[in-house]
């Protein structure tokens, strides 16, 4: 359904109403009115343009009409704004801050509205701000709805410009200059950006004046010949004729309108760094005979009447030289009508002033946005059956999944997702249901082999065995350890040969706050040494300054090369582990062929875990002869994985000498029986 939207200029002369119908589509200027208003009622135009909507309002294609009206300029104030975020929301949230310190007048007595411009050259976000007095907002508001008439969109008159661009420049710089009655309007776009929007006080009004002075008559005469007489002189040629008093007296009184005209202009081109392409005039005061070829010369630059009947939009006929007084209303009317891509969106109706007309179009329309209401309800019900059909569906299928899962791997069909994830994390003690879990997770028998090893692979303590093996280390080879240090296995290093006595030689001076009679533990074979602390030099013991007996063979070279880490032969290296959690666990190890007691002791430190049973060992005879393993032997120990019954704990808990200590009991008994002559089979009586 179309929409008719209605441009409404309240200017101090007259009343310009310009229609536009809005499709979906397309929109179109459909019509336009001017009425002058009387002189008595100039000082309040707006009860004027209140009567006239009423007026209007008879016809029933306007009576629902959606209205756009505008402030005057000359009661806005605008400044641009730069801020380093984009998001309209914070702009709105910080912008009467930054508006506080750039108006003369407080910003809690304001009303203020934005548009956001573009991008500025250092990245920020350009805004053009524009703000009024809150008593002006009110009384605007108050003098058109006293007539019934609530316009849904104030903006700001200056700036409706830059919603004809695109309808009729599309590209470059262009200066709109509307001339009005009191005031006038000049706004700037460059390349669909709006730049400047101001008011120059100075109009037609002042030709009037002007007029009436030179010519010594009343208001009413002076007007009317500004409307039929008066024109501006042309430009003047040598020999020429001089302008006439009435040119002379137009002259005059639109000198400052040029000033004000010439200022605009290169302030904007001194801070824009762009020259203005062109110049369109337009509004009340443009009809004044010769007025465009007269700024051309006092502008030096072209000047020429805004073609309004070249708008795309347009289908008005025959409007003749009213149509000059059209621009504000056809671009008041584009804002809402959205037919172009720049476009001023300001709009003073917010907050306080916010159109309260929605409501009541809503409450108007209530039963037609009802019956929509129950389609949405009807269309939301068909699709959530649909939908639940669709998940009941699905889990059907779920549930026949798990049924099959449970059936083949829990021995039972289940139903219930959270009963089977129970049963999962936590198996029953049912004695049916033990085949179904493994007694030890492949980690957890993997980390008994690992300390196992770990345990028999601990260095011994000095002086004895490994701790808890039995097995002591072989003695390291000569030069093995540090100075001061035991020999491993704790036997006396005077009869080691080939080391030295553990006390400090005679000459050498033991560390600062060590004890002389102190001897440093042992370091491992293959270990470096730390080097003595108060010894001079960073790099070790320097061989030249230790006594015969400690330093080295004369002729011998200082820097020798450090002899490879000797191999501990004594550990156990693991080459494979296969496990079954539910069966046979098969440990491949390898031990060296000095450690003639490593495989049975490793098989026994297996066979002492409760979980472990019918442990057995198996000598493969293999011999490794690469790398860092030469001369190592590879065996093979199995055992099976059950871990002992509730009933059971306790006979494995029991120790092994105990049980030997039940066995030699028994023996005894036998052996008593023995002596006393019977068979153990009982006598006769």
């Amino acid at each position: 359904m179309a929409q008719t939207i209605i441009g409404l200029d309240i200017g101090s002369y007259s009343v310009k109403v310009a229609f536009l119908t809005a499709s979906f589509r397309s929109v179109s200027w459909t019509g336009f009115r001017e009425f002058v208003i009387p002189r008595a009622q100039r000082e309040h135009p707006e009860a004027v343009a209140a009567e006239v909507l009423t007026e209007l309002a008879k016809d029933p294609k306007t009576r629902d009409a959606f209205v756009v009206s505008a402030l005057p300029g000359d009661q806005v104030m605008t400044r641009f704004v730069s801020f380093p975020f984009s998001d309209p929301k914070r702009i709105d949230a910080v912008l009467g801050f930054e508006l506080e310190n750039r108006l003369p007048l407080s910003v809690s007595t304001m009303s203020y509205t934005f548009q956001v411009v573009g991008d500025t050259a250092e990245g920020k976000t350009e805004v053009f701000a524009a703000a009024c007095k809150r008593t002006s907002v009110r009384a605007f508001i108050d003098a058109l709805s006293g007539a019934g008439l609530d316009p849904r969109i104030i903006t700001l008159d200056t700036a409706s410009y830059l919603n004809l661009y695109d309808q009729l420049v599309k590209e470059g710089t262009v200066a709109f200059v509307d001339v009005g009655h009191r005031a006038t309007k000049v706004c700037i776009v460059q390349n669909g950006r709006l730049c400047i929007a101001r008011a120059i006080g100075r109009g037609g009004l002042a030709v009037t004046r002007a007029l009436q002075q030179t010519l010594g008559a009343d208001f009413e005469s002076a007007e009317a010949a500004k409307h039929e007489h008066a024109a501006l002189p042309a430009q003047q040629v040598h020999g020429g004729p001089p302008p006439t008093p009435l040119a002379r007296a137009v002259e005059l009184a639109l000198g400052p309108l040029v000033v004000a005209l010439r200022q605009t202009f290169q302030a904007f081109t001194s801070e824009r760094k762009v020259a203005i392409d062109r110049v369109f005039i337009t509004g009340g005061g443009s009809r004044l005979a010769g007025l465009d070829g007269w700024l051309s010369d006092q502008l030096g630059r072209s000047v020429e009447a805004l073609p309004l009947e070249r708008l795309e939009i347009n289908r008005v006929h025959g409007l003749g030289e009213e149509i000059t007084g059209a621009a504000t209303s056809v671009g008041l009317a584009l804002v809402q009508a959205a037919a172009s891509r720049h476009r001023a969106t300001l709009d003073f109706r917010r907050g306080e002033f916010a159109y309260a007309g929605d409501f009541e179009f809503l409450r108007d329309r209530l039963r037609s946005l009802t019956a929509m209401a129950a389609i949405l309800v009807i269309v939301g019900s068909g699709w959530a059956v649909v939908k639940n059909q669709g998940l009941e569906k699905q889990l059907l299928e779920q549930k026949a999944q798990l049924g099959d899962f449970t059936e083949k791997n829990l021995g039972k069909r289940m139903s219930s997702f959270s009963k089977t994830l129970k049963l999962l994390e936590k198996p029953p003690e049912d004695a049916a249901n033990d085949a179904l879990f493994p007694p030890m997770t492949a980690v957890a028998i993997l980390d008994k082999i690992t300390q196992i090893q770990a345990q028999m692979n601990r260095p011994a303590p000095p002086g004895g065995p490994m701790d808890g093996v039995g097995v002591p280390r072989p003695p390291p080879p000569v030069g093995g350890t540090r100075f001061g240090a035991r020999p491993a296995g704790g036997a006396d290093a005077a009869a080691t040969p080939g080391l030295r006595s553990p006390r400090p030689p005679p000459g050498l001076t033991p560390p600062p706050g060590v004890d002389p009679r102190f001897e440093p533990p042992m370091i491992p074979p293959g270990a470096s040494a730390p080097i003595p602390m108060g010894i001079p030099g960073s790099g070790g013991i320097d061989p030249s300054a230790l006594p015969p007996e400690l330093g080295a063979p004369e002729g011998a070279a200082t820097e020798a090369a450090a002899p490879e880490a000797p191999v501990d032969t004594s550990k156990i290296e693991l080459s494979m582990v296969d496990i079954n959690v539910f069966d046979d666990v098969t440990i491949t190890a390898e031990v060296h062929e000095s450690n003639v007691n490593g495989k049975e002791l490793f098989r026994q430190k297996v066979e002492e875990v409760p979980c472990f049973r019918e442990v057995k060992r198996r000598d493969i005879g293999e011999v490794v002869s690469t790398g860092r393993h030469a001369d190592w032997i590879r065996f093979e120990v199995m055992f099976k994985v059950r871990c002992p019954k509730a009933g059971e704990e306790a006979e494995a808990k029991k120790p092994k000498d105990d049980a030997k200590d039940d066995k030699a009991t028994e023996k005894a008994d036998d052996d008593s029986a023995d002596s006393d002559g019977s068979d153990g089979a009982g006598d006769e009586p």
